[in-house]
């Protein structure tokens, strides 16, 4: 909306919805996939709570306050907690659902894989978290299926077990299953095979209580010394950070939007997507675990934060929220905890006490949701470092730095100082573009710090920021708003570096459209754009 285009402070949003009377004995949630920054909501004028974040989801339980008939739902969202150089567009940026189930219900199913890569078997952890709403206790069965996607065969693992919920109390309910070699196959870049698990929660009778259905990969991610190994194999991980931003559809995430960057990625020789500073849409993840794409996931603390303490409760909640919505996507293989955090009270750029507190804390609660991953938090302090106990690297897996120069010396400085760790360029740029696309090369001082960080045998990696132009505010930013650091404008099309990315990352596609190409048909036709203009018109 045109009228709201530079709009900062609190929006509010209003809708009736209508319910049938049989609802009454069920038990309903009203469910928010993200709302930017704090969101307050009220449901037939009964305040609900809040949450603060603005990229996990939320949710309520409505069953006391719904009532049968008209019913009217208000939400308040204010945008002004910045943070990150992109453009902070508020509201409901995701879908919003109303759930109806039972009074028994999975609430959520957890899928770890254990691949045993000199057997070819695979052990499958399953932990469901049964819940149970009702004043009585209750008794039924959980009945767990396993299918190959790729084979499109019918189950290849049937688990049932009994199972007593107390009243108004949760189980987690865990389940072990091992598939032969036959029955394995693995999850990589170049062959991403998902499998699917069916679960159903049944009353003693047999009938169905509540269904739930979860993709998931076999796969096992590590740290080798100074490698980083997928199933067992050296991996380098090259690619972009990508913004979630577009003029026509502002922070959200249409299929097409995400199908087109992601193979765009891809055809340029990526493998690899830091993404951006903050959790991401499901139908982004989804599609990186379909086609192969690798994700380290980030929480939206960024340089001077407000919440750089030891054990911040907010910053931990924000971790469980991504943890436990992300946790079985293949395609995440690390979590990182901050993006380029300082002390602010300090001269410079520079790091203390309290905020290394910070990332072992924080590191440390992902080490308890999630031991499988790579953990980490991208610095700008790390090279700088002279010995072990000043810089939180010392409790990475895996440490990711951001650099705007010479990023090689940075990571020899690095690689110093922690010679046993893999280091990743989780940022790298240097005197990036313009509006004119045509002018959009790579410097060359650029591409010789890509070259020379590539040869390293300790970096595991490069991401270029960014892969798309973005809209901004950030001081040095031109009066278009235009952040113009991409291989690809913000209309999609691209520039000439997208094709020296393309060299560089040694990808063997052809599938880069032409520099003289039309705009993107999901782009050409949408109808909210009403013209392509010049953006500094």
């Amino acid at each position: 909306e045109n009228n709201y285009a530079e709009f900062v402070g609190t929006g509010y949003y209003r809708k009736e919805f209508s319910i049938p009377e049989n609802w009454e004995d069920n038990v309903v949630r009203l469910h928010f996939a993200a709302v930017y920054q704090t969101a307050h909501v009220w449901l037939n004028g009964q305040y609900l709570g809040m949450h603060a974040g603005g990229y996990t989801p939320f949710e309520f339980n409505i069953s006391q306050v719904l009532r049968p008939g008209k019913n009217v739902i208000a939400l308040s969202a204010n945008n002004e907690y910045g943070r990150g150089a992109w453009w902070h567009w508020g509201g409901i940026s995701r879908e919003v659902k109303l759930i109806k189930n039972n009074e028994q219900r999975i609430v959520s199913q957890r899928i770890t894989t254990e691949p045993d890569l000199e057997t070819g078997e695979a052990k499958v952890h399953y932990a469901a978290d049964l819940r149970n709403h009702a004043d009585q206790e209750f008794k039924g069965m959980l009945t767990v299926v396993i299918e190959n996607l790729q084979l499109g065969s019918s189950a290849i693992v049937v688990e049932n077990a009994s199972i007593m919920l107390a009243a108004n109390a949760n189980k987690i309910k865990n389940f072990t299953v091992l598939l032969n070699k036959n029955q394995v196959q693995l999850w990589d870049v170049e062959n991403p095979n998902l499998y699917k698990i069916h679960t159903s929660l049944l009353s003693e009778a047999g009938s169905v209580i509540h269904k739930k259905e979860e993709r998931f990969g076999i796969r096992k991610i590590e740290t080798r010394k100074t490698k980083v190994l997928l199933n067992g194999k050296e991996i380098h991980m090259n690619g972009f950070n990508r913004v979630a931003d577009h003029r026509a559809f502002g922070q959200t995430e249409p299929d097409v939007l995400v199908k087109f960057d992601i193979d765009a990625m891809k055809a340029m020789g990526c493998n690899f997507t830091r993404i951006n500073h903050h959790p991401q849409s499901e139908n982004l993840l989804n599609y990186c675990d379909e086609v192969g794409m690798l994700l380290i996931e980030e929480i939206p603390v960024w340089q001077d934060d407000p919440h750089l303490y030891k054990d911040d409760p907010e910053a931990k909640r924000w971790l469980d929220e991504m943890i436990t919505r992300d946790y079985n996507h293949p395609s995440i293989i690390g979590w990182s905890v901050a993006n380029e955090i300082h002390d602010g009270t300090l001269e410079g750029r520079q790091m203390s006490p309290r905020v290394y507190d910070y990332v072992e804390s924080m590191i440390n609660h992902v080490q308890t949701l999630d031991s499988t991953r790579l953990k980490t938090y991208v610095s700008f302090t790390a090279g700088n470092a002279k010995e072990l106990g000043v810089d939180p690297a010392d409790v990475c897996d895996i440490i990711s730095f951001t650099s705007y120069g010479d990023a090689s010396k940075v990571a020899k400085r690095i690689h110093e100082v922690w010679p046993n760790k893999p280091v990743f360029v989780a940022e790298i740029g240097l005197n990036q573009f313009g509006d004119v696309d045509s002018d959009a090369e790579l410097p060359a001082n650029l591409i010789r710090a890509i070259k020379n960080s590539l040869q390293l045998d300790y970096v595991v990696g490069v991401s270029l920021w960014t892969y798309n132009d973005y809209r901004s505010n950030y001081g040095g930013t031109p009066p278009s708003q235009n952040r113009a650091w991409g291989v690809y404008n913000v209309w999609r099309q691209p520039k000439p570096a997208a094709y020296q990315i393309q060299q560089l990352f040694r990808s063997k596609s052809t599938e880069l459209p032409s520099l003289n190409d039309p705009l993107p048909a999901f782009i050409k036709d949408n109808p909210f754009i009403l013209a392509i203009v010049p953006l500094e018109n």
